[in-house]
């Protein structure tokens, strides 16, 4: 966990709240990432056929990512002083944190490698993945 990430998170009052709210704008985000994406080129006015050169390849990555993954990382924080908070033993709560994010993280990837990809198309996933934190974005914003 990031320590500023920690500092701010101690200074919210509602993080239920907020959970809600990070999670319903990764819904959002994640779409018009892979639409950004794909239709990076076209914004661009590069026409086909053009090959970039390594540095707008990474720069075009690092603004199209680094919105979510900030978010991402922030959940993170945010989901481990909730469960510390609401635990007897915050210190055992926060690895319970950790190794159910590394068995999540090893599903999904199992999942997407072998099933999703090869039936469904990345836009496909992506709703999928935005379904369900638009989910877990009500389950929390009713807490």
């Amino acid at each position: 966990m990031c320590s500023s990430d920690l500092k701010l998170v101690e200074k919210i009052n509602s993080r239920e709240k907020l959970l809600s709210y990070l999670e319903l704008s990764i819904s959002i985000i994640l779409p018009l990432n892979i639409i950004l994406i794909r239709d990076i080129k076209a914004i661009l006015h590069i026409p086909a056929g053009i090959v970039f050169n390594i540095t707008p390849i990474f720069v075009i990555c690092f603004l199209s990512l680094s919105f979510s993954c900030s978010i991402f990382g922030f959940l993170f924080t945010l989901i481990a002083k909730i469960a510390s908070l609401h635990s007897n033993s915050p210190s055992k709560e926060t690895g319970n944190i950790y190794l159910m994010e590394a068995f999540g993280a090893a599903i999904g990837g199992l999942l997407t490698s072998l099933i999703f990809i090869n039936i469904l198309s990345p836009l496909h996933i992506i709703f999928i993945i935005t379904a369900i934190n638009l989910l877990t974005s009500l389950l929390f914003n009713k807490i």
